[in-house]
């Protein structure tokens, strides 16, 4: 009797595997008319209690007090019962893209695409994974020496740490402790090697078989977890003497979206139901190396001019979830050397950092991807070393190997920003991201083969910065490769007019010197650098003393903390709101642009126009008739504005309202 109960579960496995998978998109969240969602209603509390408080307060910093939108109401259970009332068995719900994957027969698509709810039904796209290239060579041969006296033995992985300053951020006791991170990969077999079983795991999910086990199962290809848990080894393992990875201390969320048993392809609606799953639990970084080289060759399979930052699923979950405060990171591909040649989704992202490969040496790795992406914008963004990277195994082959590819250079990276919002806790998302690309080693010449360059956890974590929490604007400088006398560090301000401000920093800690920047009015505040002496040294330091921390103008460092490349908006439209509104821009203070929102009570003719504190006109953004019920975003971006206090205001037909926001160089 058991044997015919597993052959009949065997049978049913097949046969679901058999039909084909499709996207069912609803047509809205089966909202009345009248349900409006504000922070008083069920609609508002049910969306927030999906959310962990972690996650509330991560997006808090980047999306102030709208911090719930339509994308986060549950899907409708009426619209969900119908489908499932067919026969059919719902795979993942996507609330963001308000859809549900299912397996569905010819006959069960044809039932479900005559539902009133129902918008369009598409295939389920899916990515194959190139493998990884292993590469055997003798250990001593790739171990750099290092100068300094670590804190932690690296063994024979110290040499790709080394590149990135990863030992030097270390010693200064930033591991990833309190920061969140999720990985996204083929599946992980993290109890069972000594470099992982002691990691910090809060949750696991696989997202092909539905349960919480991401290392193999029986129905996998054997070994399949591996590549992921060299992927985890390579940004989180510890063992002294063997691999130390830049985020040994962190929280990790670790997803299965590989679907096999027999082929190496990742879906993309699992992909997405990770995102949302990881973003919604608290994750402050994302890291995805299932290192996608080509698509499907079915009728329906994305092209390369998809690749525009606004096509893909897997593109627009990553956007979301950056959206949402998420600081979102990926491979860029193993494809240099081959027909496809350019970087793959979602490296296309606009906010997404694409992290390409390099070897020891900081030479661009031979089959690391390239750019551009196909709207023309510059991809990869950054590099790690990719080329002879030490890793664990999964138990089942062997301990540790060496091994090619993007898939190891990404959690490099992805460790290093977990080093800087170690030191730097305040950071938002888009901090980081302006961080990382400014203090990269090819800042101010980037192309399409290494991007902005080689990220260094050194440059990242003593780049200047600003804190903007509780309302207080500091700016701070954290010293971690020179020891200074407290008394010299100082910060100058140089303002329109060349009238020279110098102040003396306050030091928090022993290495960390801040300046409080609160009751300074924006037009004095134009060029930033310091100063200051070693201990035991008469002679002043400036930082920088070169354009390679800190963008120049005219000479002199411009203090550049808020580099984003245009973004897109791709939310959906909000509730009916019953109300006119025009909210704050955020960021504020702010450095190379910002967003600004409004919301009508009725169609109107909107004109949004910023104006200098004289009242002089600077632009224009918006002069249309827009339709109510609407939240709508707008994207101011600087054209050589001076710093100083600039006012929006937004005109309809039947409501007028103006709001300061702070442009700072």
């Amino acid at each position: 009797m058991k044997q015919l109960f597993l052959i009949l579960i065997f049978i049913t496995s097949s046969l679901t595997f058999a039909q084909t998978k499709y996207l069912i998109y609803f047509k809205d969240k089966g909202i009345s008319s009248t349900e409006r969602l504000e922070k008083t209603s069920t609609l508002y509390k049910i969306s927030e209690e999906s959310l962990s408080k972690r996650t509330i307060e991560r997006r808090k910093k980047i999306m102030g007090e709208s911090y719930i939108t339509l994308k986060d109401v549950p899907l409708s259970k009426n619209y969900i019962e119908q489908i499932k009332s067919v026969g059919i068995k719902v795979k993942n719900k996507l609330k963001w893209f308000n859809a549900v994957s299912a397996y569905l027969t010819e006959e069960q698509k044809s039932k479900i695409k005559n539902f009133n709810f129902v918008d369009r039904i598409k295939l389920v796209k899916s990515f194959h994974r190139k493998p990884i290239i292993n590469f055997e060579k003798k250990e001593q041969t790739l171990v750099k020496k290092n100068s300094q006296n670590n804190l932690y033995n690296y063994g024979s992985s110290l040499t790709q740490y080394l590149l990135s300053d990863v030992p030097t951020v270390h010693n200064a006791g930033f591991n990833g402790e309190d920061v969140t991170i999720g990985l996204l990969d083929t599946g992980f077999d993290w109890k069972n090697h000594p470099a992982l079983s002691n990691r910090n795991v809060i949750a696991e999910k696989d997202f092909v078989f539905d349960d919480d086990n991401t290392a193999d199962e029986d129905e996998d290809d054997p070994g399949q977890d591996s590549h992921g848990t060299s992927v985890f080894s390579v940004i989180g393992g510890f063992e002294e003497g063997s691999l130390i990875g830049p985020a040994f201390n962190a929280k990790y969320i670790l997803a299965k979206t590989e679907y096999t048993p027999t082929e190496t392809r990742v879906e993309e609606d699992n992909y997405a139901a990770a995102l949302e799953w990881m973003e919604a639990l608290g994750a402050d970084i994302v890291s995805s190396s299932v290192g996608y080289n080509e698509f499907d060759s079915d009728t329906e399979s994305y092209s390369y001019e998809d690749l525009d930052g606004k096509t893909t699923i897997v593109t627009k979950a990553s956007e979301l979830a950056f959206n949402r405060g998420v600081l979102t990171i990926t491979s860029a591909g193993n494809e240099g050397n081959n027909n496809w040649k350019y970087i793959t989704a979602p490296g296309d992202g606009f906010n997404t950092l694409t992290i390409g490969a390099v070897t020891e040496d900081n030479e661009l790795s031979y089959f690391s991807s390239l750019g551009p992406t196909a709207d023309g914008r510059i991809k990869p963004e950054l590099t790690a070393m990719g080329t002879k990277i030490y890793m664990a195994q999964n138990s089942k082959v062997s301990q540790y190997k060496y091994a090619n590819g993007t898939s190891f250079s990404a959690p490099i990276a992805s460790g290093v920003a977990a080093q800087l919002l170690s030191a730097h806790p305040y950071l938002t998302n888009e901090q980081m991201r302006a961080i990382l690309i400014e203090s990269g080693d090819n800042a101010n010449k980037p192309n399409n083969e290494i991007g902005y360059g080689l990220i260094s956890a050194l440059k990242a974590v003593e780049y200047p910065n600003i804190n903007t929490t509780d309302g207080s604007f500091q700016i701070n400088k954290l010293f971690i490769a020179d020891t200074v006398q407290e008394s010299t560090v100082n910060v100058h301000l140089l303002g329109e007019n060349d009238e020279l401000e110098s102040h003396l920093m306050s030091k928090q800690n022993d290495s960390r010197y801040t300046f409080d920047m609160s009751d300074f009015s924006g037009n004095k505040i134009i060029k930033v650098y310091f100063t200051y002496q070693r201990v035991g040294e008469n002679t002043e330091k400036r930082y920088p003393t070169d354009n390679q921390y800190l963008k120049y103008e005219n000479d002199s460092p411009t203090l550049n903390l808020n580099f984003t490349p245009d973004t897109i908006t791709i939310e959906p439209p909000e509730p009916v709101v019953k109300e006119y509104k025009l909210e704050q821009n955020y960021p504020n203070p702010f450095n190379i642009g910002t967003t600004i929102r409004y919301k009508l009570e009725k169609d109107s003719h909107v004109n949004l126009t910023v104006y200098n504190i004289l009242g002089e006109k600077v632009t224009t953004l918006v002069d249309a008739t827009k339709n109510a019920g609407v939240l709508y975003s707008v994207n101011f971006r600087i054209n050589n504005l001076s710093s100083g206090f600039y006012i929006y205001r937004l005109e309809t037909d039947g409501f007028t309202e103006s709001r300061k926001m702070i442009l700072i160089k």
